[in-house]
């Protein structure tokens, strides 16, 4: 009786814990697909606090992104390889109107465009073994372009106060990109997560889904 109640519990263990060694959020072997979009971009927080500090009303700036796309393959049970893919845009336009006292109205008009695209390879590292957690840390370097579009013009009731439309287009001229994010997955069900990253990429944090195949 006691032979066979030993085995039994030893049985339900081996079990048990053949079932946690495999419940993990980041199996070897596996693919991982994320898409994410981020919360408070670099060069648009930094025109703002410019912006702020010099105190000059008229500015707006807008930002579309970043957007973010990327794939992992776990390698080991702690490492994975991938590739990230992130779309920024931001514009900051101007636009100011000064009487000149004599019935001369001029509206002064200025708008910048920037957009920069990445590609990134990335490795990233786990840390847990959890069946819904998935904490890491991973770094990407890899191509990176940006191009900046400014426009001018000044609209007046006075033509010799006109400025016609003038464009000036500009290319990335360092293409290395480069990022560092510290985040964590949790799985909603086994296939699919919620996840989180902060750090230095296009944004402080991003947010997304994750598929896992």
């Amino acid at each position: 009786m006691k032979k066979t109640l030993y085995s039994t519990i030893l049985s339900l263990s081996l079990i048990l814990t053949s079932n946690l060694a495999n419940a993990q959020a980041f199996d070897e072997g596996k693919s991982y697909v994320s898409a994410g979009y981020g919360i408070g971009s670099y060069f648009a927080s930094l025109y703002n606090s410019i912006k702020n500090s010099t105190g000059v009303t008229g500015y707006k700036v807008t930002s579309l992104g970043p957007i973010y796309g990327k794939y992992e393959y776990a390698v080991s049970e702690h490492i994975g390889l991938g590739i990230n893919f992130a779309y920024l845009g931001n514009k900051i336009s101007y636009e100011k109107t000064e009487d000149d006292g004599n019935g001369n109205v001029d509206t002064y008009k200025w708008k910048l465009d920037r957009t920069t695209v990445s590609f990134l390879a990335r490795m990233n590292i786990h840390f847990g073994d959890h069946e819904k957690f998935d904490p890491y840390w991973g770094f990407g370097v890899g191509y990176r372009t940006a191009n900046w579009k400014s426009s001018y013009e000044v609209v007046s009731t006075n033509s010799a106060n006109t400025v016609a439309p003038t464009t000036v287009t500009l290319g990335g001229t360092f293409p290395l990109g480069f990022e560092t994010t510290a985040g964590v997955r949790y799985f909603i069900i086994p296939s699919l997560a919620v996840y989180a990253e902060a750090g230095l990429a296009k944004s402080y944090l991003q947010l997304g889904l994750t598929g896992k195949f």
